[in-house]
């Protein structure tokens, strides 16, 4: 690697479309030195690497005493499933639900639109579902979720949209058996 002669490096190739294999990423030690031999095995399991470099010294008086090095890549958060628009009866509650994948550790903070461009945090609303019990004055809310890993990574959904119907009243006349004289 650069001007380290045997330093060592492991690359990972990945199969695309079953048929040809490309490099996808290229793995060195941030502290290796000419003769480590980076690679020289090589463990593979889901997205973590683990490569042996057999003749790393890691004391002076002690040579070649070799080390292992774990690289991981950490899952991408990204939503699972987003919120579906609905239509909703006034004063009825309904309930948006989303869900995310890829980390583990995950907030969500709910947000309510009326453009689909500003949006606002729903105080409270911290779960991968929302429930509004809704006012026709709320028709046409756009409502969507962010979800964020701790470590500065988040995953916005799609909005979902929001109509409300008033609630109506069914009158239902039916005949009398016995009908009275007014």
């Amino acid at each position: 690697v650069g001007s380290n002669i045997r330093q060592g490096a492991v690359y990972v190739l990945d199969r695309l479309s079953g048929v040809t294999w490309t490099q996808t990423a290229r793995l060195t030690a941030a502290d290796g030195v000419s003769n480590d031999q980076l690679g020289q095995a090589v463990a593979v399991g889901g997205s973590a690497v683990i490569a042996g470099a057999p003749s790393v010294t890691l004391d002076a008086s002690q040579p070649f005493q070799g080390t292992a090095y774990v690289f991981y890549e950490a899952p991408v958060l990204q939503v699972a499933a987003n919120p579906a628009s609905q239509t909703a009866t006034a004063g009825a509650p309904t309930t948006f639900t989303a869900a995310s994948t890829g980390a583990t550790n995950v907030g969500a903070q709910w947000q309510v639109s009326t453009d689909g461009t500003n949006w606002s945090n729903i105080a409270g609303a911290t779960s991968a579902w929302y429930t509004v019990i809704p006012t026709t004055a709320d028709s046409g809310k756009r409502y969507r979720v962010v979800f964020s890993d701790g470590s500065g990574g988040t995953a916005t959904s799609t909005a979902a949209t929001l109509n409300v119907v008033k609630a109506t009243t069914k009158l239902t006349i039916t005949s009398s058996a016995q009908p009275r004289r007014i």
